[in-house]
Formats: C-alpha cells, structure tokens, sequence
C-alpha cells in the first residue's frame, strides 16, 4: 500500500511498483485524479489495472466524467467501510486477495 498528495505521484507510485487496485481521489491539487486516471488508461502496462474514483459529490455528471476518465467504480466520501469492501471484492482479483476472507 503507498498513499500518494496528488495524481502526479500517483503515476510516479505506479512507474515503480505494481499494485493490484488504485483508490483513485477526484480532487486533489497539481493533478486531478481525472488526468491522473486518463494517464494510468494510456499506458498499455496499466490497461488492466483496477481504478475506483472516490468523491464527495455524487452528481451523475460527475460521476460520467471519472468513468469517461476510465475509471471502474466509484466509492462515494464519507467512505462506507462495507462500500468499499464490495468494490475491492469486485475489483481485485481473486488470486491477489490478502487477509480474512480471501
């Protein structure tokens, strides 16, 4: 697990480790998780990796444009332990699960 301020060191997070799902922050300072979320789907290595966009807003609008980003789902703030689990399980391969349960 690494936490990153802002979606530029979220893409440098991900140039030097891999990671099974990306919790993906719409709005941070120096890059957005919208841009950060376009170059994580432009990158073929990372085609296949999990991003969950998670915000405070649940404007439909809002949540059309992180999917027209690329995102897979979105997890709404003030995050629902039980809401994330169920994205995590949907998204995060079985064979990568971790921990109780797995």
């Amino acid at each position: 697990m690494a936490v990153a301020q802002h979606g530029q060191e979220a893409l440098a997070l991900l140039a030097q480790a891999a990671f099974d799902c990306v919790l993906m922050d719409l709005d941070m300072p120096v890059m957005d998780g919208y841009t950060a979320t376009a170059h994580i789907r432009a990158n073929p290595a990372w085609a296949g990796l999990p991003v969950l966009a998670m915000s405070a807003s649940v404007l439909a609008e809002e949540r059309a444009r992180a999917e027209r980003a690329g995102t897979n789902g979105h997890i709404a703030k003030p995050v629902v332990p039980q809401a994330l689990f169920a994205a995590l399980l949907q998204w995060v391969p079985v064979g990568r699960r971790v921990g109780p349960g797995a």
